[in-house]
């Protein structure tokens, strides 16, 4: 553990960053359980105790969006940021972390960057359902847009008539 780029020999930080991963396992389990403001703060507290793990940020970033009580725009407004900053950052685990960035981008009808980050997390993660199963949709949704603002119906029995 002390070899860890985190903590470079310091004991004390090295006890910092391991209780920044307990905890951050303990607020991974609270979101299953809806229980977001806790999620939240303790995420808070992990990019506080680890600045240098980018996955806290995202995950804090997560938990803003997840929580339907969140009010939307805040949630962009905080958790955007936090997922670039954390994109910036990261190596091993920022196919979470594009995954994130792409759910937060398509709740905010940004679909084509949205579909950017499911793409990449698609990429470092070919095995992985979650991200291929966004990529389909998001290809879908966009299609759909490109075909009605084209001035084609999509639904109904319009679609089957010519004029």
């Amino acid at each position: 553990m002390l070899a860890d780029d985190r903590i470079r020999g310091d004991a004390q930080r090295a006890a910092l960053v391991k209780d920044a991963e307990t905890k951050s396992d303990m607020a991974k389990v609270l979101l299953r359980k809806k229980e977001f403001s806790k999620a939240r703060e303790i995420f808070k507290y992990c990019t506080e105790a680890d600045p240098v793990t980018p996955i806290y940020k995202a995950l804090l970033a997560y938990s803003m969006y997840i929580d339907a009580g969140f009010d939307r725009d805040q949630a962009y407004e905080k958790g955007y940021p936090l997922i670039l900053e954390a994109l910036k950052g990261s190596s091993d685990q920022s196919a979470t972390i594009h995954h994130y960035a792409g759910l937060i981008l398509a709740e905010r009808s940004k679909l084509k960057e949205a579909l950017h980050h499911f793409r990449r997390a698609a990429e470092l993660e070919p095995k992985n359902p979650d991200h291929q199963r966004q990529v389909r949709l998001l290809q879908g949704r966009i299609g759909k847009a490109e075909e009605s603002s084209k001035g084609g119906t999509t639904s109904g029995l319009g679609r089957f008539f010519k004029r």
